[in-house]
């Protein structure tokens, strides 16, 4: 199952995705991956939870399902997040 956290960053990036669907196109289609039936984990959510908690991804729980989003820390993705903020605090202190 590490190769579901390591295809969502490649496929999703960092956009919210609901777990159930990225599940079934990642997987299910694919006849020659390993199931949910194999593994360790009772359930895709037990599977997931320990992530969110670790600081790997983003878990939510909606009305509408569960959903999984990548939380990018590579030092390229945290110094454009600096940047980023940067540029709106200026906006923002000349916008006051």
């Amino acid at each position: 199952m590490c190769e579901f956290l390591q295809r969502l960053p490649t496929t999703q990036g960092e956009k919210r995705v609901n777990v159930n669907h990225f599940y079934a196109s990642q997987y299910i289609v694919k006849k020659y991956r390993i199931h949910m039936n194999s593994p360790r984990w009772k359930t895709l959510i037990e599977f997931i939870t320990p992530s969110g908690h670790e600081g790997i991804c983003r878990v939510e729980n909606t009305e509408k399902g569960w959903f999984i989003s990548w939380i990018d820390i590579s030092p390229e993705a945290l110094k454009k997040r600096d940047e980023n903020l940067k540029r709106e605090r200026l906006e923002k202190g000349e916008a006051d």
